[in-house]
């Protein structure tokens, strides 16, 4: 059975993971936030993937709210629900 990643249950994750994005280097991480370079070095992989799918779910906004503000309501393709379309118990 794998082991969890170390960095992701560390009190102060988001300060290493912001330290990673600033491009601080690992061994400076490791020393900073008391761990090892090796365990800085995995995390890394998940800080990337966590970053390209916001990028990802960040695009799709984009490009959401353009087409929906580029078409008036009359003439888009897929439409977002209206208060009355919602069903109530």
């Amino acid at each position: 059975m794998p082991r969890t990643c170390s960095i992701c249950n560390h009190p102060k994750r988001e300060h290493i993971d912001q330290a990673i994005l600033d491009g601080v280097p690992n061994r400076s991480v490791a020393s900073q936030f008391e761990s090892t370079y090796s365990s800085i070095d995995r995390h890394k992989a998940h800080v990337t993937a966590a970053l390209a799918q916001n990028k990802d779910q960040r695009n799709r906004s984009i490009a959401d709210s353009f087409v929906f503000g580029l078409f008036p309501s009359s003439h888009r393709v897929i439409s977002r629900p209206s208060f009355f379309d919602l069903e109530y118990p």
